[in-house]
């Protein structure tokens, strides 16, 4: 069992949204690592993993709460806090990363802080009249790991705890729809930055329209990559491109209307080539620097949530709703 697990994640998430704004959410999507974990050791370092999964990889929120916090919170508890933080991010960097003396001062950082936590956990005395009789520098049997998970599982309920202090908080204050304002904002700042997961949900929708129009199905990672970055290409081009076919259309239909048509086919073009010019090489560069604003436009017209199977699901069908690719 994971220290953090997704119906807890999921729990917050709909605290969030029925206390401060139904829009809102505090993770997105979090799923821990599901794989056995055969005695305590592993399922310290699992966790390790899944509390910097929780708490980093999958909120911008969390690692950064003093920007979502009332101006009147106590000094205390974004200290606290923010050394929950920097304690999960510290032990993910050396379980995952290669930290060594000779790589200079922040490994060793990292090394130093890793160390003092595991030594904490090692040496905590049980009761408050006990003495710790020989301290401890690094596990060294299956009791020694049971103490360090216990210490981690401890860490992750008091992150729980504070979190939901955390939404008590801003539901409480008086700058809550500043603080919704700034949520938000930050909610499509993420987005064109991780590009991965628009990807992932235009993915799935490209897969989607393939099946329907029953061509072969699916696409393998690699091919599909290359199709999403045609399809993007496409649809940068569609509403210019609508109109250079409709003057064509009434070129070869109506030659009475010929002239009129020839002269904004040329206009059509003339507009093409400069925004070819604009976009440059790498059309899917282009879409994401301004992924920002498109995502603001669609909010315009959305009132449902902002998890990437939401808004950007709403997004993708007003932006490649009558975009055609190779496949349909």
């Amino acid at each position: 069992m994971s220290v953090i697990s997704a119906a807890q994640a999921d729990w917050l998430n709909q605290l969030v949204r029925k206390e401060i704004d139904s829009r809102l959410f505090l993770t997105c999507n979090f799923s821990p690592t599901e794989v056995p974990a055969l005695g305590n050791s592993a399922k310290f370092y699992l966790g390790i993993q899944d509390l910097y999964k929780f708490a980093v990889d999958t909120s911008f929120v969390i690692s950064n709460l003093k920007k979502y916090l009332p101006s009147d919170t106590e000094p205390s508890f974004i200290k606290n806090f923010q050394t929950q933080i920097n304690d999960i991010k510290d032990l993910r960097s050396v379980i995952d990363h290669s930290q060594s003396d000779c790589n200079g001062f922040f490994a060793r950082e990292y090394l130093r802080h890793y160390n003092n936590i595991i030594h904490m956990a090692l040496n905590k005395p049980k009761s408050k009249d006990a003495t710790v009789v020989k301290a401890k520098l690094r596990p060294e049997t299956e009791s020694d790991f049971e103490l360090l998970y216990a210490s981690l599982k401890n860490r992750a309920d008091r992150l729980l705890e504070d979190l939901e202090s955390f939404i008590d908080r801003v539901a409480a204050s008086n700058e809550r729809e500043e603080i919704i304002a700034r949520w938000i904002a930050a909610t499509i700042e993420w987005y064109s930055k991780k590009r991965i997961i628009y990807l992932g949900q235009l993915g799935d929708v490209y897969q989607a329209r393939m099946a329907a129009a029953q061509k072969n199905g699916t696409s393998g990672g690699y091919q599909l990559c290359r199709k999403l970055n045609y399809w993007i290409e496409q649809a940068l081009f569609a509403d210019i491109d609508k109109r250079i076919e409709a003057c064509k259309f009434i070129i070869n239909r109506f030659p009475e209307k010929a002239k009129m048509a020839e002269d904004k086919l040329a206009e059509h073009r003339q507009v093409r080539l400069e925004r070819e010019t604009q976009i440059g090489e790498n059309g899917r560069d282009y879409f994401f620097r301004n992924l920002n604003q498109q995502l603001e436009e669609t909010m315009n017209g959305y009132s449902g949530g902002l998890l990437p199977q939401e808004l950007l699901l709403a997004d993708i069908q007003r932006i490649f709703d009558k975009v055609h690719s190779h496949d349909f």
